[in-house]
C-alpha cells in the first residue's frame, strides 16, 4: 500500500537526482580550462561529448541525428584546443536545433580532405560538417552572424563547415 508509493517515489527522486548529477558532472567537464592547450586529438571526440550532453535536447526537438565519421580514428586526428572545439561544436549544435523549432534532421560528417591546387590551406585536413533542415539565414543577416548580441541571430541558422 503506502509503503510501496513511498518506496516509488523515493526510486524516482534517486533517478531524477542521479541525472541531475550526470547534468552537472557533464557541464563542469564539458567547460573545461580555460588556457588554450593544443593537442593531438580524435575530432570526433569533442563532438560526440557534445552530441551526448544534448541528447535529450535533440529528442526533445524532434530532430534526427545521421552521423558519419569513418572507420580509421586516424583520418579525424587534428591539433586542437578540446576545451575550444567543444565550445564551437555546442554552438554549432545549438545554433542548428535553434533552427529547427518544429524538428528535423542534422547531419553530422568527419572526414579527411586534401587541398591540392589551394596553397592556403595544409596538404591534408579534417574537415567537420554539420549541415541542418533549418530555416537558414537571410541574405540581409550574413553580415551580422559573427556579432553574439545580434537580435537577428536567435532565429537563423546555416550549415556550417568548421
Amino acid at each position: 500500500g503506502q509503503k510501496n508509493g513511498i518506496e516509488e517515489d523515493l526510486a524516482i527522486i534517486e533517478r531524477n537526482a542521479l541525472r541531475c548529477k550526470k547534468i552537472i558532472d557533464d557541464l563542469l567537464s564539458f567547460a573545461g580550462e580555460s588556457n588554450l592547450h593544443f593537442e593531438s586529438l580524435d575530432v570526433q571526440k569533442p563532438l560526440a561529448e557534445v552530441l551526448n550532453l544534448l541528447q535529450d535536447q535533440i529528442r526533445l526537438s524532434k530532430i534526427s541525428v545521421e552521423w558519419r565519421a569513418g572507420d580509421e580514428p586516424e583520418n579525424r586526428m587534428v591539433r586542437g584546443s578540446l576545451t575550444h572545439l567543444r565550445q564551437v561544436f555546442f554552438n554549432l549544435i545549438m545554433n542548428a536545433v535553434d533552427a529547427m523549432p518544429e524538428g528535423g534532421a542534422l547531419d553530422v560528417e568527419i572526414r579527411r580532405k586534401s587541398a591540392e591546387g589551394d596553397r592556403h590551406l595544409p596538404l591534408d585536413f579534417v574537415e567537420v560538417c554539420l549541415r541542418d533542415t533549418g530555416c537558414g539565414i537571410r541574405e540581409e543577416s550574413i553580415n551580422k552572424i559573427s556579432n553574439p548580441t545580434s537580435p537577428t541571430r536567435a532565429r537563423e541558422t546555416a550549415s556550417a563547415s568548421w
